[in-house]
């Protein structure tokens, strides 16, 4: 890689891609202005804030600058119960208590031929608080799909631990607005979701 490449590749970081990360997850403009557009029956609903300062994307490794297949992320939330962000922009996830933690990881994969979606991911959600006496809390919930860039994405339930040790399934995830942390590297805002799981 040269470094003209690698300027290049850490301008793209810089600018348009972590600019283009304000819309990674769905279209928040569409979520503040379609509020309440999905409602499901399910047998978990969970509250997501992704922590934007937790975002820890990987550039390097894109096919190109245009093709940024092979690029990889991680990023980390807070769960809260069912119904306890509000649709729309700007809610403070240190507003209300959180139940769990969320992690996101995976890797990029729009390239100019297929811009939607932009990721395929692993969640995991951790119905607990990690602490000292519980550094892995025993109920989990695990799903992997594709997401980005669309307002409702299907994912599969791959598996859980604990009370969800025999969960298979799907789950719709929906971006339903944005919260007072921003994605690292960039100015926007980061997104909230809620995930609907049906077993």
């Amino acid at each position: 890689m040269t470094d003209t490449s690698l300027g290049r590749r850490q301008l793209l970081a810089r600018t348009g891609v972590v600019g283009a990360l304000g819309a990674l997850w769905g279209t928040q403009a569409d979520a503040r202005s379609k509020p309440q557009t999905w409602r499901w029956p399910g047998h978990v609903v969970l509250d997501v804030a992704c922590l934007g300062y937790t975002f820890a994307p990987f550039f390097d490794a894109a096919l190109s600058d245009e093709d940024m297949r092979g690029a990889s992320f991680f990023v980390e939330g807070n769960i809260y119960r069912a119904r306890t962000i509000p649709d729309g922009p700007d809610w403070d996830p240190t507003s209300a208590d959180a139940i769990g933690h969320w992690f996101c990881r995976g890797w990029f994969i729009f390239h100019p031929d297929r811009p939607l979606p932009h990721v395929i991911t692993t969640q995991e959600y951790l119905l607990g608080i990690i602490t000292a006496d519980e550094p892995t809390p025993a109920d989990t919930l695990v799903s992997s799909g594709l997401e980005g860039g669309v307002e409702l994405a299907h994912r599969a339930v791959i598996g859980g631990a604990g009370r969800y040790r025999h969960a298979r399934g799907h789950v719709l995830q929906q971006t339903i607005g944005t919260n007072t942390t921003v994605l690292t590297g960039g100015t926007d805002a980061a997104p909230n979701f809620r995930f609907v799981f049906q077993f």
